[in-house]
């Protein structure tokens, strides 16, 4: 099986505004996301239900998590066929 990658079919991913967006690349430069998640990681799961209802989550697939210090963020399912 191939992993999944974070794909959005525009610039900026539907589900946020450009100035948000601008601001989390800015953030990212100095503690980059992993990668193939990249954006969704600082996603929650609340955030993906509310976009996924308004149909504007362009990578539903993702899942989530907490770390060692209990904070939330997504991640790419283990096991995720690349379709």
């Amino acid at each position: 099986m191939l992993i999944k990658m974070v794909n959005f079919a525009d610039k900026v991913p539907f589900c946020t505004d450009k100035s948000t967006y601008d601001n989390w690349r800015e953030a990212a430069r100095h503690l980059p996301p992993t990668p193939k998640v990249g954006f969704c990681e600082d996603c929650t799961l609340d955030y993906q239900t509310a976009m996924k209802a308004q149909k504007r989550c362009e990578n539903p697939w993702i899942v989530f998590s907490k770390d060692e210090d209990g904070f939330e963020r997504g991640v790419i399912p283990k096991e995720t066929e690349d379709v």
